[in-house]
């Protein structure tokens, strides 16, 4: 009998890994396919968390953290906003169920602003605003207050944001709209990085500030893991935004809280409008 050789064995063996085996690198990722219409608190989709969504701030005015319609038109997103223009903020929080130390974490989130005021928005990893990514006073992205070289947050587009954690070197680095994920140098020079002491990535805490605003954001498809496959995503095909679902409380009246009014001009005389 004929035995195969060492070299084929490895290959038979590759072969037979499931995707999932294939990336076992993933930490956690939620792509937040809930009941639209829901608040956040509770919800435990997705993989690699130690529990659900937790709100964490919730002050000034009508505060929105719940699902709303995912940024591709199907499945469900996050939103976070107020209908209070006054200084305050709303967030939510989930932890992981294996804290990583050491080495390198990737991560990567959809988000649109439908509503892009002087309030800012952030996501922390690791519970220090220095490493945490986002967008600063104003419409420029960033991270912590370190803004991102005039890369712009634009009201009703969707962005990709990814970033790259050293904990060991304490660098975290942020790309926008990247067109190349196949690889780090495919990603090209980072839009912003910054240097600081970094704890071990434990959360993944998603907060909107408003000073005297009210913005409104819908964030989809988190993801972190050790390598930048495990978080590569594409940018959906942008749509107009629809009105914020009627929350539990004000379903008796049938009034939305928060609904987006948006136009576009088709020409001098002629517009299209969304709400």
């Amino acid at each position: 009998m004929k035995y195969p050789r060492p070299l084929a064995i490895a290959a038979l063996a590759a072969a037979a890994l499931t995707p999932a085996e294939s990336r076992a690198s993933i930490i956690a990722e939620d792509s937040f396919t809930y009941t639209v219409g829901e608040d956040m608190s509770g919800q435990d989709g997705g993989s690699g968390w130690s529990g659900g969504w937790v709100v964490t701030s919730s002050t000034n005015g009508t505060p929105h953290h719940h699902v709303s319609a995912g940024l591709d038109q199907s499945g469900g997103a996050l939103n976070l906003g107020s209908d209070n223009a006054t200084t305050g903020g709303n967030g939510v929080r989930r932890d992981l169920a294996t804290p990583v130390s050491s080495g390198v974490v990737w991560g990567s989130i959809l988000v649109r602003g439908n509503s892009v005021e002087s309030g800012d928005f952030f996501i922390d990893t690791t519970g220090q605003f220095d490493s945490s990514v986002g967008k600063k006073w104003g419409s420029e992205f960033s991270l912590a207050n370190d803004g991102s070289n005039g890369v712009s947050c634009s009201q009703g587009d969707i962005h990709l944001m990814v970033w790259k954690i050293d904990i060991d070197g304490g660098v975290t680095s942020l790309w926008l709209n990247p067109a190349d994920q196949s690889s780090e140098v495919g990603l090209g020079t980072p839009d912003r990085t910054k240097n600081s002491t970094i704890d071990p990535v434990d959360q993944v805490a998603v907060s909107v500030q408003r000073y005297n605003s009210a913005p409104n954001y819908d964030f989809d498809d988190i993801r972190l893991g050790t390598e930048l496959a495990d978080v590569a995503n594409t940018i959906p095909t942008p749509g107009p935004p629809g009105p914020d679902p009627v929350s539990p409380a004000d379903a008796a009246t049938g009034v939305l809280l928060d609904a987006q009014l948006q136009w576009t001009s088709l020409s001098a005389n002629e517009w299209d409008v969304y709400f």
